[in-house]
């Protein structure tokens, strides 16, 4: 039997209808720039150009297990996509999924941690949708070239779902995809760029750019931890908890 996957169901933003798989935060994270970061060695690790540090990263550090969850779930689908280009790796995951379908999933959020690292990842999963066309597949992404051939966006499943995630190396990119979400420090941030702020994934499935507030721990003495500092003391939405 294939070694099964660690598959979520909801968090503290999702609700209890939705599925998720994540794998490690940063390291997967080839298009990533303005928030990337890491955890290596049991402490998280700021990229270069971070401004406001990847949520996923954070809770990794906090907790151990959910790191090695992580780490476990790209151990398995690496080692599979060496056998062959995809199909494998692809029915891993279908076998994990399977089990956790229940007549109240109607969603599958495909990485609130991690991203698509390589174009034959990207094919698991969209092999993945297929074989579950009652549920809608989403997914944030900055690998925003592995969706896109000369020009135009790639077909994707009518199942699957992707929202460009604004800051990225692949930026330029953005202007091809439905919609694009951008992370603001605050809710005037977000009025100013005529953008509504999605605080539940609904917006993924439209065809309209959003705004994220930005949540979670970030670098020491940066904008974004005074932003949601701010936020707190003002009573205002800071973070999402359980």
């Amino acid at each position: 039997m294939a070694q099964q996957l660690c598959i979520g169901k909801g968090n503290a933003k999702l609700s209890k209808s939705t599925l998720t798989f994540s794998i490690p935060a940063g390291r997967t994270c080839p298009g990533a720039r303005d928030c990337k970061a890491w955890v290596s060695a049991g402490k998280i690790v700021d990229g270069p150009y971070v401004i406001f540090r990847c949520l996923a990263a954070s809770n990794e550090v906090m907790y151990p297990n959910v790191h090695k969850s992580r780490v476990d779930n790209l151990n398995v689908i690496a080692e599979a996509l060496k056998e062959d280009q995809y199909t494998y790796a692809s029915q891993i995951l279908i076998d994990s999924i399977r089990p956790k379908v229940t007549k109240s999933i109607d969603k599958f959020r495909v990485h609130p941690s991690g991203d698509f690292f390589s174009e034959r990842y990207l094919a698991t999963w969209l092999l993945v949708a297929q074989q579950f066309p009652s549920i809608k597949f989403y997914a944030y992404t900055k690998s925003l070239h592995m969706f896109v051939h000369e020009g135009k966006l790639i077909d994707l499943p009518s199942n699957f779902y992707i929202t460009a995630s604004a800051g990225g190396e692949y930026s330029h990119l953005e202007h091809l995809f439905p919609r694009v979400a951008y992370v603001v420090n605050t809710e005037e941030e977000a009025e100013a760029l005529n953008l509504e702020i999605d605080h539940d994934d609904s917006h993924c499935f439209g065809n309209k750019s959003f705004a994220l507030l930005v949540h979670g721990t970030q670098p020491k003495n940066s904008i974004a931890g005074a932003a949601i500092r701010k936020r707190r003391q003002q009573g205002k939405h800071a973070g999402y908890s359980k």
